[in-house]
């Protein structure tokens, strides 16, 4: 078994940052979970897609996430908000 799989559901992985602002924060995850769903991903990817693109979202004011899905998927390996130069 996956070690993010639990029974039939999947766990990503913990991320540590400083929300600025939560608004948007869901609509970002699900944005970013069909995304991910569309573009072939497997369900353990684009769940942790999906967990990336609300992280970063939470990351910058406003409701609107404008990350790029290279950026999203940079974030999401090196788990590093340095990683993405604004």
């Amino acid at each position: 078994m996956d070690k993010y799989e639990c029974g039939s559901g999947f766990y990503s992985k913990e991320y540590i940052y400083h929300p600025i602002e939560n608004i948007g924060g869901g609509d970002a995850f699900t944005g970013g979970l069909l995304y991910a769903l569309t573009t072939g991903q497997t369900s353990t990817n684009a769940l942790e897609f999906a967990v990336a693109t609300s992280v970063l979202k939470q990351t910058v004011p406003s409701d609107v996430s404008w990350f790029s899905a290279r950026e999203v998927r940079t974030f999401a390996e090196n788990s590093s908000a340095q990683s993405i130069v604004r």
